[in-house]
């Protein structure tokens, strides 16, 4: 009896022990999204680690992003119980309030995560409401239309039609997603770089808290990538295939007329090689614009693209200085001598600079350095995590995304994230 009666004892205390453990291991999170979303954006990723790892989701509420950063972090605050053992996670805008909740409300939570958020400001939100974007649009749909239209001439308004539906679609259609071009959003005028939220000191005020910022760096062409999941089949080479179909059928057309120039022009003494020489140039643009300009042009609005120079030199002769230097020795046998000092007086450096942008890691809106809070203080001290391949949409789905949690919530990144 007695011996019952003490492994009784015994296996109460080792329940007790293992609910109190258990319930101290049980961390709350608050997931946050971000610009014109919901809080479904985080839906995956909350239902898989709430099974999985014994995370108590404290909040995951859809939250008026339009009302601005400082109103919003208001608003999760007002939703949720501060406890610095608990974890804050942010997509986007949402890591701009937990910034903006950690300064403000110091000790709300412990630690913080943010994933692809625009610490230093988005530059594509200043390009929506400054005109550029809508701007390079225009560019682009001009010079995708040279080609068509010099060799069709009216016949091409169908493709016309179709080649201005592609890119309004593909580019506007994705900087709308975000409501960028909701010019009553003050969430969309804080994101600007050099806001007025963003040079109101709260980046540069460092706090204690730990901090974890994923950044993600996706592959090129970017535009596109963001675009096939943007209003695409979340396939991430959906529009990439178009877009390179459609920059073989104009290079096809422009090798057609550039021959048709070259054939004619024998004959014709160049006069017949004209036109199509003019057309085959048409296509070329078109060409280029969905090869190259696309990306590079998309990598300046979200200000992705670095500035780059290279300057050439090589040594040139003023010939005429040369020549009236020689000509004190006319009529007479120059020197060897004579002749290297006229070169060397008349030698000089000619110099020519080349500029070019190269592409910067970026998540195909948020440049990487904005990611990471590079140019905020706050951030001093954020262990940083390259999400490489992951654009600014996936990582509310992409696998790596769930590698990368799973590495957080196993300590690999500060001892505070561990969870079971």
């Amino acid at each position: 009896m007695k011996t019952r009666l003490l492994y009784f004892v015994q296996l109460l205390a080792l329940s007790t022990l293992f609910v109190g453990t258990s319930s101290a291991q049980n961390r709350g999170v608050v997931w946050v999204h971000g610009l014109n979303s919901t809080s479904s954006e985080w839906s995956n990723w909350d239902n898989i680690f709430s099974a999985e790892r014994q995370i108590n989701t404290l909040n995951r509420s859809s939250y008026n992003t339009d009302i601005g950063v400082q109103s919003m972090a208001n608003q999760v605050v007002n939703n949720y119980g501060a406890n610095n053992r608990n974890i804050y996670f942010g997509h986007s805008m949402g890591g701009v309030v937990g910034r903006d909740i950690d300064v403000r409300f110091s000790n709300t939570f412990g630690g913080i995560v943010t994933a692809g958020s625009p610490f230093d400001g988005a530059r594509i939100s200043n390009a929506a409401r400054s005109g550029e974007a809508s701007n390079m649009i225009i560019d682009g749909i001009d010079r995708v239309l040279q080609g068509p239209s010099r060799q069709l001439g009216p016949v091409a308004f169908f493709i016309e039609t179709f080649v201005v539906d592609v890119i309004v679609r593909f580019l506007d259609d994705t900087i709308n997603l975000f409501g960028l071009r909701n010019f009553g959003s003050q969430g969309g005028d804080d994101l600007q770089e050099s806001s007025g939220y963003m040079n109101n000191g709260i980046r540069n005020q460092q706090t204690s808290t730990a901090k974890i910022h994923i950044y993600g760096n996706e592959d090129g062409p970017t535009p596109w990538r963001l675009a096939s999941q943007a209003i695409g089949n979340g396939d991430d080479d959906q529009f990439v295939s178009i877009v390179r179909t459609a920059g073989d059928v104009y290079e096809a057309a422009m090798w057609i007329n550039y021959g048709i120039a070259v054939t004619s022009g024998i004959f014709t003494f160049g006069i017949a090689a004209i036109y199509p020489a003019w057309v085959g140039e048409g296509w070329s643009q078109g060409m280029n614009w969905w090869r190259y300009d696309s990306e590079r042009n998309w990598n300046h609005l979200i200000g992705s693209d670095i500035p780059s120079t290279k300057t050439v030199c090589s040594m040139d002769i003023n010939w005429q200085g040369f020549n009236n230097c020689m000509n004190q020795y006319a009529g007479t046998q120059a020197t060897y001598e004579q002749y290297i000092n006229c070169q060397n007086q008349n030698t000089y450096q000619n110099c020519y600079t080349y500029y070019a942008s190269v592409n910067g890691q970026s998540d195909a809106f948020i440049k990487a350095p904005s990611q990471t809070g590079y140019n905020s203080s706050w951030s001093t001290g954020a262990s940083t995590i390259e999400a490489r391949g992951v654009n600014h949409l996936e990582m509310k789905k992409h696998p790596r995304m769930r590698d990368i949690y799973n590495e957080i919530f196993n300590g690999n990144h500060g001892g505070f994230f561990q969870t079971p």
